[in-house]
């Protein structure tokens, strides 16, 4: 190994600036005879491309042999298929995702402060990897900032008690107990707000003295709360008893901040709907027959329920799914009215059920034909929602939806001596790539954003091969370069 050096003038005019240094990237096996290419130049989009992980930080516009590239669909230019990686494993219900500064900061700049990007990447270790539409609201940039909250009173409650409402971490509503109108803001208001969003989430401080008559603020410093914006808690003041006007006033005193690679997204796991309707019928309504439904449960063993009438209450049912998959494993909820006869649909949401997709339910008819009248009909099984895995493996990429995702190639600069990165002046310019690879035999090793999952490894490797359409070979089919 070794260091290049490349003079180059970082805004594209004549004559030497900047000095970079950087380390040998041999990216081809066998250089000469390693590669082919492209019979004609390319084009690299100036605006979009970046290397987010140089080593040179602020220097994102050098773009290192071994970058995945892939094109705009728009546009057909080349860009890089990777912004950056999963710092840790997130599931499901993951509202934050950790990568690095400069990661964070390319999101901003490629995509904008909000929008969507993709995740791919397996669910856990040697899984199938995939890929999952992210929607995101905030950007980490700096050092971050808790999110404070003012409650203020109209005038001062003398008597009663009142409820706050917050959505918590999952995006789910929860409601506090009663607090007493004299409540000790840092233990009794503190310990309330916490029982239902989670242990030291928040923290209280009276406005003045040290009780919740004269106004407090709330401060998310917790676990999934911590320097993240937080929607305006709501204040039921129905019970209270004021000295004059009656009412209270939320505000935003201070805007929760991601910190530095921090990324705000909406919950990435989908829990599977499916419904159950009786075409043919009236009205789509049973109205006579009885019938029975089996489902397989999270240890993949069919479970069975009824036999059920049109006039079966949905509680019923909820009842049984209870008894046998756990509580709220699967939730049942009819499609009209409140019994089986309209149809009906099953969330699964429990344990074990939650964020995954399932198989779909079976439906067996009894004795009894189902019928509305002199029609007989069948019941359908339609798969409304289906279940989104939102777990994902530290590693995973963060990657565009411009079609640039699909990586089709690997740059390699145009020197052909494989040794040092290449300044591309991106300028918002468009660059011209001279020659792309068609198809190489590759040290893997310089391969950037390369998976250590051996399994997500070979689904790079795979697309690679697919969507070049060229003849591709890694070092690490033949032996074990780890």
């Amino acid at each position: 190994m070794g260091a290049g050096f490349v003079n180059n003038n970082q805004y594209g005019l004549p004559g030497i600036s900047q000095e970079l240094v950087a380390a040998v990237r041999e990216l081809l096996c066998m250089e000469s005879q390693a590669g082919d290419f492209l019979p004609f130049a390319a084009t690299i989009d100036g605006t979009l491309t970046r290397d987010p992980d140089n080593p040179t930080s602020t220097r994102t516009d050098v773009l290192r042999d071994g970058l995945p590239m892939g094109q705009v669909t728009s546009t057909l230019k080349y860009a890089n298929a990777i912004i950056g990686q999963l710092q840790a494993a997130i599931t499901g219900s993951t509202t934050n995702l950790l990568l690095t500064a400069a990661e964070a900061a390319e999101i901003t700049r490629r995509i904008g402060a909000t929008g969507t990007f993709n995740i791919t990447g397996p669910s856990a270790v040697g899984g199938t990897p995939r890929t999952v539409l992210a929607t995101y609201s905030a950007v980490g940039s700096g050092s971050g900032a808790n999110a404070v909250q003012l409650v203020a009173w109209s005038s001062i409650p003398t008597a009663g008690t009142f409820t706050l409402t917050f959505i918590d971490s999952k995006g789910n509503y929860q409601t506090t107990g009663a607090i007493a109108y004299n409540a000790t803001c840092s233990t009794t208001v503190a310990n309330a707000i916490n029982a239902v969003l989670g242990t030291s989430a928040v923290s209280v401080a009276a406005t003045s003295s040290t009780t919740a008559d004269n106004g407090f603020s709330i401060t998310w410093s917790g676990t999934g709360y911590a320097a993240l914006p937080q929607v305006l808690a709501s204040v039921d003041v129905t019970l209270l008893t004021f000295t004059t006007s009656i009412g209270v006033t939320v505000s935003t005193t201070t805007v929760g901040v991601p910190v530095a690679g921090s990324v705000t997204v909406t919950a990435l796991g989908v829990n599977e709907v499916q419904t159950v309707a009786f075409p043919g019928l009236t009205a789509g309504t049973l109205s006579a027959g009885t019938f029975r439904f089996r489902l397989k449960d999270k240890n993949g063993i069919w479970q069975s329920f009824g036999d059920y009438a049109a006039a079966t209450a949905i509680t019923v049912v909820q009842t049984d799914l209870d008894l046998a998959l756990e509580a709220s494993a699967v939730v049942i909820a009819a499609t009209a009215s409140t019994t089986l006869a309209g149809g009906f649909t099953l969330t699964f949401s429990g344990t074990g059920y939650a964020g995954l997709a399932q198989e779909a339910i079976v439906l067996d008819g009894t004795g009894t034909a189902l019928v509305s009248g002199s029609t007989r009909t069948v019941a359908t099984v339609v798969r409304t929602t289906p279940g989104v895995a939102g777990a994902f493996t530290q590693g995973s990429w963060i990657q565009p939806t411009d079609g640039s995702q699909n990586i089709k190639t690997l740059f390699r600069s145009p020197t052909k001596m494989g040794e040092w990165d290449l300044n591309a002046f991106l300028q918002s310019i468009d660059i011209i790539y001279p020659e792309v690879l068609l198809r190489g035999f590759i040290r893997t090793g310089y391969i950037i954003n390369y998976p250590t999952d051996s399994v997500f490894a070979t689904f790079m490797k795979n697309q690679i091969r697919t969507n070049s359409g060229g003849y591709w070979q890694f070092d690490d089919d033949f032996v074990s370069v780890s």
